[in-house]
């Protein structure tokens, strides 16, 4: 028998709590499937007992009577018959990420925690639910690892604990591990598994002429200029009448058109689902068909954002470049009671793919200093979030970090203020879009544009995350808006030598990021200052400056072709012609491919008829 869990389209697009999903199983010879049990949100971790009659899963735990539902539910172990009756709960656990997959002979669990594995006994407790807590166990725990582990499994009939992280399989004896009194005393066997594909770089030369040239090298803007892209990198650029196309190339007139580089956004929160690659995802096209070449999320699935940046830079995957900070360091997912914890755990992140790293409301001033110190040791850059607190934001301001995600909740920001943010050169990303201390700026642009009647957002956006977000609109003044006072100091920020960024958090996939950039410039913020926020300081904050965020010879060809001139007005920034990502010419309407090969961007599952559907192989 084959045990899978399956989905519905609804929660696929929506991607809300109404989605349902079902355990079921299929006779591994083929046939019919049969449910075994319906939950929202789905059971976790399914696998069968010692006999195959029982299928064990993990569930969220309900509010305990008279509390509101905590922000991260407890988690149940649980057991059910193959049918779906006798449902049994064998183990609470506290905390909301542990997942326990029980040893086929019910003596032991292989439980994951915080990216770790560890073996913790299984209590026989008759019909009584035992209450782990990792922190003060009240059975024997033996830790299995600490720089990381996923996709533990039992072998050899419960004999044998395996596991993965990065490019390495483990595989350990269970006795080893028990009979050992420290962790040192026992080594897993190690597997290297190497997997490499070449990087996608598209050969052949372009030649845009004639357009203007907002470089973000330095002030420069070449009033009538062209671009020389070869295979994936600018070669050349420079004024019309200096330049020459090469014979070979294929030359785009764009004469009253404006060139900028391609938008960078540093706090996108992109779409996908853990554990599951397709060739199209839907969040992702948006923002490149917007002109956003280049994404940061600073808070996702570890296992699911940097396995889609790998299929992306192979040409698998059509989208920005995806940058992730992984799964954000809370008190949910990091434990850091030492510089030594920190080490591991900055270690761990880095080996699994993260580009920078995301400090989030750790609560104490010395773990946010001993993460810092970590990141430090190992060369990576760190942002944080103070929820709101304007202590907590300054204080990591003082102690280095490079960088600090929403809006300051105080409004308007002195000269001291603006002056530590500036010197210190710590990038200020304040997405006004969903900006603390008042409404959210998302709320004035849905106010004043129904997204419904844009074709192009339309195009890449499933109705039904539309209707979510879009059929019930707040109506309110536009002096019960703050984010131009936000976007004032944002600004002072700037005139004060220091760096802000744009983040458009993934409220409104794709046009978002112009909300965002002209949000930014509602404060005072000349054009130039909001797009090179939106390029260059981006492209820097997160490590990259050297290969994006500006037109200049040698850097990565991702740029954005717009019909006028936004400097003139920031607005227009939303009028695209052509995107260009990693030197392949993309149009802005449709994401129809027009060099070097000319292939039509494919329709979405959500776009097609039933017939359509059935009719694909399967």
């Amino acid at each position: 028998k084959i045990l899978f869990i399956m989905g519905s389209a609804r929660g696929w697009l929506s991607a809300d709590s109404a989605d349902v999903r079902q355990l079921r199983w299929i006779p591994a010879a083929g046939g019919e499937s049969h449910v075994i049990v319906t939950l929202p949100g789905g059971p976790q971790a399914p696998a069968f007992n010692g006999d195959g009659m029982r299928v064990y899963y993990m569930e969220a735990a309900p509010p305990q009577p008279g509390q509101e539902e905590p922000q991260r539910p407890a988690r149940l172990l649980c057991s059910i018959r193959l049918d779906g009756v006798d449902k049994k709960t064998h183990m609470r656990f506290e905390g909301g990420a542990v997942v326990a997959i029980p040893s086929p002979d019910g003596q032991w669990m292989a439980l994951h925690d915080r990216y770790d594995a560890y073996l913790v006994a299984f209590p026989q407790a008759g019909k009584e639910v035992v209450s782990i807590n990792l922190k003060t166990p009240a059975v024997p725990v033996k830790q299995l690892t600490v720089e990381g582990a996923n996709y533990l499994h039992w072998a050899d009939g419960g004999k044998t604990v395996t596991w993965s992280f990065t490019n390495w399989f483990y595989r350990v004896a269970r006795e080893d591990v028990l009979r050992a009194q420290k962790r040192e005393e026992w080594k897993p066997q190690e597997v290297e598994i190497a997997l490499e594909v070449p990087r996608h770089v598209p050969r052949g030369k372009l030649y845009l002429r004639g357009a203007r040239l907002i470089t973000m090298n330095g002030n420069e803007v070449i009033e009538r200029g062209d671009i020389l892209i070869e295979n994936n990198r600018i070669a050349a650029l420079g004024p019309s009448n200096r330049m020459r196309p090469p014979a070979d190339a294929r030359v785009v007139d764009l004469r009253g058109a404006t060139i900028i580089p391609g938008l960078v956004d540093i706090h996108a929160h992109l779409g996908g689902r853990r554990d599951i690659m397709t060739d199209r995802e839907w969040s992702y096209a948006a923002n490149l068909a917007f002109g956003v070449t280049t994404t940061r999320d600073p808070s996702i699935d570890s296992n699911q954002v940097f396995a889609s940046g790998e299929l992306v830079e192979a040409g698998e995957l059509l989208a920005p470049r995806i940058y992730a900070t992984g799964t954000a360091m809370t008190t949910y997912s990091v434990n850091i009671n030492s510089l030594e914890d920190a080490e591991h755990i900055v270690r761990r992140y880095k080996k699994h793919g993260a580009d920078s790293l995301k400090q989030y409301m750790q609560p104490r001033r010395i773990q946010r200093q001993w993460l810092i110190m970590a990141a430090a040791k190992e060369g990576v850059n760190v942002t944080a979030e103070g929820g709101g607190d304007l202590n907590t934001d300054l204080t990591m301001v003082l102690d280095g970090y490079t960088g600090f995600e929403h809006s300051l909740p105080v409004v308007p920001l002195y000269k001291d203020v603006v002056e530590l943010i500036a010197q210190a050169k710590t990038t200020y990303t304040p997405t006004l879009i969903v900006a603390y201390g008042g409404e959210f700026g998302q709320f004035y642009w849905r106010q004043r544009m129904n997204i419904h009647d844009d074709a192009k957002v339309m195009g890449f956006t499933p109705h039904e995350a539309v209707d979510r977000v879009a059929r019930r609109r707040p109506l309110l003044l536009d002096e019960e808006y703050h984010f131009p006072l936000i976007a004032r100091a944002a600004k002072d920020v700037v005139k004060g030598g220091g760096n802000v960024a744009l983040g458009a958090h993934g409220e409104q996939q794709g046009i978002g990021a112009h909300w965002e950039l002209w949000m930014l410039a509602s404060g005072g913020m000349t054009p130039w200052e909001a797009l090179h926020s939106a390029t260059r300081t981006g492209a820097e904050a997160i490590g990259f400056g050297k290969d994006l965020g500006s037109l200049e010879p040698g850097k990565l060809a991702d740029l954005v072709v717009l019909k006028s001139n936004p400097l003139e007005d920031i607005h227009r920034s939303k009028d695209i012609l052509y995107v260009v990502k990693n030197g392949e010419l993309f149009q802005g309407d449709t994401l129809d491919q027009l060099w070097p090969v000319e292939k039509k961007f494919p329709r979405f599952f959500w776009q097609q008829s039933d017939a359509e559907l059935q009719a694909l192989p399967q």
